[in-house]
């Protein structure tokens, strides 16, 4: 038929011709008239399901890294908390020793450094707090909003599967599959 011969003619008419060509062509037969609309169909869902890859391992990649930061920012605040309380004593041991009565001059003059070098400690512990509490809050919100644009991403899918179905043949799988990666949400 006319869409056979414009398939062998078309493609690349310099390549193969000859009673081997012939021969092929006769034994193919009729070609279908929708092998159009099923080429442009499959063609245009692999492309979206190209597409759709790239971008889920972009988020999949970004989901890891803020898990990672998240967690790093845990550990650094259970670190500095866990200061902050050894600060806090070694204050209190100080002022103790500084306000006891009895205690001697050079205990005394120790005392108020080792208070001085505690608050130090105590404030440090507060500023890493304080920063690694919003890096969390920060890594914790883009995490979200990094979700927001996967679960988009897979609705854009979706619709772009409907659409190569659309485009050519129905076909049950493109809507099997749109539901699956809709189902990912």
């Amino acid at each position: 038929g006319v869409l056979r011969d414009e398939l062998f003619v078309n493609a690349q008419p310099a390549t193969w011709k000859g009673a081997a060509s012939d021969g092929f062509k006769s034994a193919l037969g009729e070609l279908p008239t929708e092998l159009g609309k099923l080429f442009d169909s499959y063609g245009k869902a692999g492309g979206v399901l190209k597409a759709y890859a790239l971008e889920l391992q972009i988020h999949k990649t970004r989901a890891a890294q803020l898990a990672d930061e998240i967690v790093h920012a845990g550990h650094v605040i259970k670190s500095a908390q866990d200061a902050r309380v050894q600060a806090q004593v070694d204050y209190d041991s100080a002022k103790g020793i500084r306000d006891f009565p009895g205690s001697y001059p050079e205990s005394v003059q120790q005392a108020v450094k080792d208070m001085a070098h505690a608050h130090t400690r105590l404030q440090d512990a507060h500023t890493s707090i304080t920063h690694w509490e919003g890096a969390r809050s920060a890594a914790k919100a883009a995490a979200i909003k990094n979700r927001a644009s996967f679960v988009a991403a897979a609705e854009t899918c979706c619709t772009d599967l409907g659409t190569a179905s659309e485009v050519g043949i129905q076909n049950k799988y493109y809507h099997g599959l749109g539901a699956f990666v809709h189902e990912l949400d």
